[in-house]
């Protein structure tokens, strides 16, 4: 699912029964693994037949995992583990619909790009990752992953007016993209202007109501800008998220005696 997560492509979803393997995308391969291991020559169109039984079979069982449990919501991904994916460059919640469906194996130039970029800033230069990235975004403007990211570059190299236009243009190609507007939330919070991180923190509070770090930051703008029992209700929520976060505990704590 990363494929379509992260960037808005196809997913991958495949199936092995006996020497057979299948992989379902818009340009789908079936190999033999016991003649091809390395899975070098795809053979859908020599055996046809056997890619249409794989195709069903995976087909039924995709059905009863969706029957047997139902997809869980989104946002509501801890602390913990979103500072996980952040590091790990998955943070690629958005919008699915507006995906292009491209085949993942076409765009595996991009994603090298992207993952080499990735390198360079985690490495320490994010300067040479804001060029890898913009290349990127040349092949792709609509890579959200992308271009929050590169917002993140600019960051990181003490260029701010470049991390808030990138994270602004990330919510124009793409208002569900929950990331940038956090990011945008937090920088707002970070320069004390409240009015416009409560302004981004509602944005991401619209796509996913039960994310964290949205309730959270919401919560604290609200309280500066004295919007209290507006605050404590965001405040609670989050809590309710992460009983064990300090950080939640004390903001909620602040709201309850400003309201006594």
């Amino acid at each position: 699912m990363y494929p379509r997560d992260a960037f808005r492509w196809a997913p991958l979803r495949g199936i092995r029964v006996g020497a057979f393997q299948y992989i379902d995308a818009p340009k789908p391969e079936l190999y033999n693994l016991e003649k091809d291991p390395g899975e070098l020559h795809n053979a859908i169109g020599e055996n046809a037949p056997m890619a249409r039984t794989l195709r069903a079979r995976l087909g039924s069982l995709l059905s009863q995992q969706h029957a047997a449990k139902p997809p869980a919501p989104s946002g509501d991904a801890s602390p913990q583990a979103r500072r996980t994916l952040e590091s790990l460059g998955y943070l690629g919640r958005g919008s699915v619909a507006a995906g292009t469906n491209a085949d993942p194996k076409d765009r595996l130039a991009e994603y090298n790009l992207y993952e080499k970029a990735l390198a360079s800033m985690y490495s320490g230069n994010p300067r040479a990752a804001i060029t890898i990235f913009q290349q990127v975004l040349a092949r792709d403007p609509h890579n959200s992953l992308a271009r929050y990211y590169l917002g993140d570059a600019y960051l990181r190299s003490r260029q701010p007016d470049g991390a808030i236009r990138e994270w602004t243009n990330a919510l124009k190609f793409d208002p569900q993209y929950v990331p940038a507007a956090e990011a945008l939330g937090a920088w707002w919070t970070g320069r004390e202007d409240y009015a416009k991180a409560r302004d981004a923190f509602q944005k991401a509070l619209a796509v996913a109501p039960s994310d964290y770090v949205a309730l959270l930051g919401l919560g604290t703008a609200e309280e500066h800008l004295g919007m209290l029992p507006d605050a404590l209700q965001h405040l609670e929520s989050a809590c309710k998220l992460t009983p064990d976060s300090p950080s939640c505990k004390r903001e909620l704590q602040a709201v309850k005696e400003k309201m006594k």
